[in-house]
């Protein structure tokens, strides 16, 4: 049966319709509700409040609820449902409730180009099971990550900064790993420690396949090379210093003469010794 309706109708209790209903148009034979007029839009109003749903000229599809700040919420689950997301004109938020909910978007390429972990809180680019708060896993032979500001010259801003939020913390701050089989530990780190080389605060250290320190720099200043070292292996015309605590050129190499000072920094001969008006040299076995 057909109902037409020419005017204004009020219904003092409820309308049902057994099967689809056109407004301003026959009713559409895929659709329970076909809507056809100049303003094509669905107005809610609960007598305090009131929400439109709005296809424009354009074609575009409007949402929204009036009022200052009044949310759209999309729900999912039974009864009231669970909000999934929440927009209003103070931003939007995914998983309002704090549930175990997982956020992914797609790429064009990547099911997991952004994915956000509801079981913890962790954050992955190209991962589905990121292993920590910002877990990045980078193409074969591209750069996973880069990182860069616009600082000019005389702008001392780190790029990076690591820092940990508990002053008493001790590990690593900064771990670089291979992913080599023969590569059991670490490459690089700079760690903060109890205590190293009898000296508190941070050192830098490299290590070999079998976790075996190669170079290390400790807190204190110590350098420790475990193994041969090369200073200048180019062949460059960079000169050598070390300091004692009372003598700046302790033992200098002058590159550009191939000359070695002790006590001085400009030698005059293969092996130029300077000790002041004391002067000693032994010379033992």
């Amino acid at each position: 049966d057909v109902v037409d309706i020419d005017g204004a109708v009020d219904m003092a209790s409820t309308l049902a319709v057994g099967t689809r209903v056109g407004i301003g148009v026959a009713a559409h034979a895929s659709a329970a509700l076909n809507i056809t007029t100049t303003d094509q839009h669905i107005r809610f109003n609960n007598g305090s409040e009131l929400g439109v749903i709005e296809l424009d000229s354009d074609g575009e599809l409007n949402i929204w609820a009036h009022g200052d700040g009044e949310p759209i919420n999309f729900r999912s689950g039974s009864g009231v449902g669970t909000d999934v997301l929440s927009i209003s004109t103070t931003g939007a938020v995914f998983n309002e409730t704090g549930a175990d909910a997982d956020f992914r978007v797609e790429s064009d390429t990547l099911t997991h180009a952004l994915f956000v972990q509801g079981s913890d809180g962790n954050i992955g680019i190209n991962t589905s099971s990121p292993a920590a708060k910002a877990h990045i896993v980078g193409a074969a032979n591209a750069i996973a990550l880069k990182v860069t500001n616009a600082a000019v010259d005389g702008n001392s801003a780190d790029v990076v900064h690591i820092e940990p939020s508990n002053g008493a913390y001790v590990g690593k701050l900064l771990r670089i790993q291979s992913g080599r089989s023969d590569f059991s530990d670490s490459l690089l780190f700079l760690n903060t420690t109890a205590g190293i080389n009898g000296t508190n605060g941070s050192y830098i250290r490299m290590q070999n396949q079998s976790s075996a320190d190669i170079f290390r720099i400790a807190g204190a200043g110590q350098l420790t090379s475990n193994g041969g070292a090369v200073f200048n292996e180019s062949g460059a015309d960079v000169d050598f210093r070390v300091e004692s605590d009372g003598n700046a050129n302790m033992l200098f190499v002058d590159a550009s003469t191939n000359r070695v000072g002790v006590g001085t920094a400009a030698p005059s001969y293969t092996l130029d010794v300077q000790a002041g008006a004391a002067a000693t040299l032994n010379i033992g076995r």
